[in-house]
């Protein structure tokens, strides 16, 4: 999905129907608003300059809307914990300097972000820019050469890095991180898509090993958002092994298929070693699906 250039609608994209459709959603007229994450059917936007933001979830398909209070920094990537009408959701973002990494984070309830930072000391982390991923209560901020910023958000608040034993691949164009069935995984796409690679984190060893078949599982993604589903139970055959993109043949959304290693669409017969003849909608987002209503306290970040 994506904001219209009006900014009063949105538009939806199913990439395994191929078709489009619209929603209004006039609460986003003229606010400037850029998508920066979404998890569990709501969306992270922010509005205003970029060194005092304001930031607020929407539900784009209940149009609920849940105020932040501002945080005044840059930020490479932004992530919430879970659902923003939990009580234990957390929102944490960060960004990447020469020396260290600054974080900010909220919880629900709170009035305020709190501050922390870390010194790389040596280890190489440059940024991906590639959103944090909440996985068994911590933060994993993965950089671009693979290496990984963790973050406790517990009551002793801690970061350390982790330098990977090799980095998994080079002439890295863009890094992602997402977590599949309980697993910390990796995508690495090369200049103009010329190669995209999956890895999974082994635990055991803190190293990165290569998936050359995610069998029934389906990838999503694109520069806001990760998601990770199972083509079991669905009728159309033949949707697992994909990492579908945010990037378009014409007006057909394109794959990745590990099995052929190529770039294909499920209509046109587009295929493809590379995405350099296709289009990539900045700040569009995979989501899923959220109908449930909530309650006036509900939809209130601050408790009074």
């Amino acid at each position: 999905m994506h904001i219209g250039n009006n900014n009063e609608l949105v538009k939806f994209f199913d990439p395994i129907t191929n078709s489009t459709s619209t929603l209004p959603l006039p609460s986003l007229k003229a606010t400037e608003p850029i998508i920066r994450c979404s998890k569990h059917g709501w969306l992270l936007i922010s509005q205003g300059s970029s060194g005092h933001q304001q930031l607020f979830f929407l539900n784009p398909f209940t149009n609920e809307r849940i105020d932040l209070p501002k945080v005044r920094f840059l930020q490479d990537g932004i992530s919430f914990s879970s659902p923003p009408t939990s009580s234990d959701c957390m929102v944490i973002c960060y960004a990447v300097f020469l020396a260290y990494v600054t974080l900010y984070s909220i919880r629900r309830g709170n009035y305020s972000w709190a501050y922390s930072s870390a010194e790389k000391k040596g280890i190489h982390f440059k940024s991906s820019y590639s959103n944090p991923v909440y996985h068994q209560g911590l933060f994993y901020i993965m950089g671009m050469n693979g290496n990984l910023c963790i973050h406790d958000p517990g009551p002793r608040r801690s970061t350390k890095f982790m330098s990977l034993p090799r980095r998994p691949c080079a002439s890295i164009r863009r890094g992602h991180l997402l977590e599949s069935r309980g697993k910390l995984l990796s995508v690495f796409t090369g200049p103009v898509g010329r190669f995209l690679r999956v890895f999974e984190l082994k635990q055991t060893t803190m190293a990165w090993k290569e998936l050359h078949n995610l069998e029934d599982t389906m990838l999503f993604l694109s520069s806001t958002s990760l998601l990770s589903a199972t083509s079991s139970g669905v009728e159309i055959s033949g949707l697992g092994n994909k990492v579908f993109l945010d990037r378009f043949s014409g007006r057909d959304g394109i794959f990745y298929s590990l099995a052929t290693r190529k770039f294909h669409t499920f209509w046109s017969g587009h295929n493809s070693s590379d995405w350099s003849d296709t289009k990539e909608y900045t700040y569009s987002t995979w989501i899923e699906p959220n109908l449930e209503k909530h309650n006036e306290k509900e939809l209130q970040w601050l408790t009074w």
